[in-house]
């Protein structure tokens, strides 16, 4: 099956995020901008049959949409038009290169395009309207994008108040400025259009409300497919000033075992590195000592014995009921014992609404409750992150598709997964994460979007054509990455997304492709001789270089 391009409408930032995800691809965002201007001169040239040497005004703000509004003065002025810029706010103030870049090169073209600046509402006169009215064919709302929220600024404010007061066809960029992408509703003022140029896809919100074109602008295929920076930032979110200690997650990691040690201590590191406030770990009497010694930051809590066993159930429920998030499975081992803690405490957790990452040893448990056919899946948020190895044992299977046959295994797994649920992230050279339920959960994200992205759920929704909100695929990663004790890196960061309130679905779509960044990182540091410890060394730096909070 071949991967196509997603259909149906989107949520505000998920334009931000394909941005984002194109560059990651090579495509820088400067050209995304210099397609959306130059398709939407097109569609307005289109719509209004305005005659050569026309006036145009076009009202631009200082993010985005107002370097678009800067492409389109550009590209009109070559036709022939008179355009007029107003800049709704002060240049430096612009925010972001691209924009910025497009704003000068206006500066040298004085032929055809003039500038006026309207920084504060006080330069708003009621003489311009009529000016407006009586020399202008056209006005063009290029003021605010789809990052819009709440009461509208000034001198924003007043440009939208003149805009709606003008006597002339007014034409939005993208959205009406001022309305929200997601609802249709406008929280304060919006530009009253009556034409719309929309980029790359419909709006939620907007979808079938106005006299809309939607035009492409570049965004390829593989921007919605594989995981990119996009997503991890959209993940990403800053403290509250007002937070107070665990307000910022609070994990906890099962597992360990005689033998294994190192492997729940990895996955409470990394949740730590990651910044999550309290990270505990419920492990057996054996290696409790250990791990205490790896760092003060962990609170270890010790089981009743060497192995973990139905004995250490009421704890292992008392602790998952404080916890924002469950990693259960690093190093916990195969033991009967163990197998049947884990079984019970899996159906425990599958009648709560905590969010669970099932990993290592577990999976076995999980396998067994499924195919025994007295469990289904109640609790939307498990995410269980199995190897081929460990996929074959879970669903019986003995052969899948090769890795690298995209649309192949996609299809595989969607149909495999369709009677099992959770979400499902198949580890190796591509990590495929597969979005099993009928309908997503409504948790809203720390961002205010929905955890399927906007979109109905996956499983025959939309007919047979897959989507990405079925799966996603994720490329980071190096070979080195097969040492030990990277996949409880990823189970760690899984179960940290989880904690901050990131919905499962993509909460494993970001683990993922951090977790392989970081193996990237350390490869370059320490070249082909890694550890899954280096990778915990390179998450504050990476997150912090990479400027993922701008």
């Amino acid at each position: 099956m071949r991967l196509k391009s997603f259909k149906g409408s989107v949520m505000g930032d998920d334009i931000g995020r394909l941005d984002d995800n194109s560059e990651g691809l090579g495509i820088p965002k400067i050209l995304l901008m210099e397609c959306a201007g130059l398709q939407a001169t097109e569609h307005l040239l289109k719509q209004y049959s305005l005659p050569e040497s026309s006036k145009i005004a076009i009202f631009c703000g200082t993010g985005n949409n107002g370097g678009d509004g800067f492409v389109i003065a550009r590209h009109l002025a070559t036709r022939g038009y008179q355009v007029q810029v107003f800049l709704c706010g002060i240049p430096a103030k612009i925010r972001t290169p691209e924009a910025q870049q497009n704003w000068k090169l206006l500066a040298r073209l004085p032929l055809n395009i003039q500038i006026k600046i309207l920084s504060d509402s006080s330069l708003f006169p009621p003489t311009l309207a009529n000016s407006l009215n009586q020399s202008t064919a056209l006005a063009i709302d290029a003021l605010l994008g789809t990052g819009i929220s709440g009461t509208i600024r000034e001198p924003i404010k007043s440009a939208i108040n003149l805009i709606n007061s003008l006597k002339i066809p007014k034409a939005s960029i993208d959205i009406p400025s001022g309305m929200d992408p997601d609802t249709g509703t406008v929280p304060d003022v919006a530009v009253q259009c009556d034409f719309r140029i929309t980029f790359h896809r419909e709006k939620i919100g907007l979808s079938g409300a106005l006299h809309t074109e939607i035009a492409p602008i570049g965004v390829p295929l593989e921007a919605e497919w594989f995981v990119g920076k996009g997503d991890l930032r959209r993940g990403l979110r800053r403290r509250n000033p007002e937070d107070h200690k665990g307000q910022y997650g609070r994990l906890l990691i099962i597992g360990g075992s005689e033998t294994y040690s190192g492997a729940p201590s990895l996955a409470a590191l990394a949740a730590v590195e990651f910044g999550i406030d309290l990270v505990s770990l419920l492990v057996p009497t054996s290696v409790a000592s250990p791990i205490r010694s790896f760092s003060p930051n962990l609170i270890v809590r010790e089981g009743q014995s060497e192995t973990l066993t139905e004995k250490d159930l009421p704890l292992a429920q008392e602790l998952c009921s404080r916890a924002d998030a469950v990693v259960l499975g690093p190093g916990i081992g195969n033991s009967n014992e163990t197998g049947t803690f884990c079984k019970n405490l899996i159906k425990w957790i599958n009648t709560k609404n905590i969010p669970c990452v099932i990993d290592a040893d577990a999976l076995k448990s999980l396998g067994d409750l499924i195919h025994s056919e007295q469990f289904s899946f109640k609790n939307p948020n498990i995410v269980y992150t199995p190897h081929v190895g460990e996929l074959k044992q879970l669903l019986q299977i003995s052969k899948l598709p090769p890795n690298g046959e995209y649309g192949e295994m996609a299809s595989f797994l969607v149909e495999k997964f369709q009677n099992i649920k959770g979400i499902c992230v198949l580890k190796g050279k591509n990590d495929y994460i597969v979005n099993n339920y009928t309908t997503q959960p409504k948790n809203k994200e720390h961002n205010g979007n929905v955890g399927d992205e906007g979109n109905k759920g996956s499983n025959g929704n939309e007919g047979k054509d897959l989507q990405p909100h079925h799966l996603r695929i994720n490329r980071t990663g190096c070979p080195e990455m097969t040492v030990g004790g990277t996949g409880d890196i990823l189970a760690g960061l899984t179960g940290a997304f989880l904690a901050i309130g990131v919905s499962p679905f993509n909460a494993t779509i970001c683990a993922t492709y951090l977790n392989g960044r970081l193996g990237e990182e350390a490869k370059e540091k320490y070249g082909n001789r890694i550890q899954a410890t280096d990778l915990i060394h390179a998450l504050r730096p990476y997150l912090r270089t990479k400027n993922f909070f701008n």
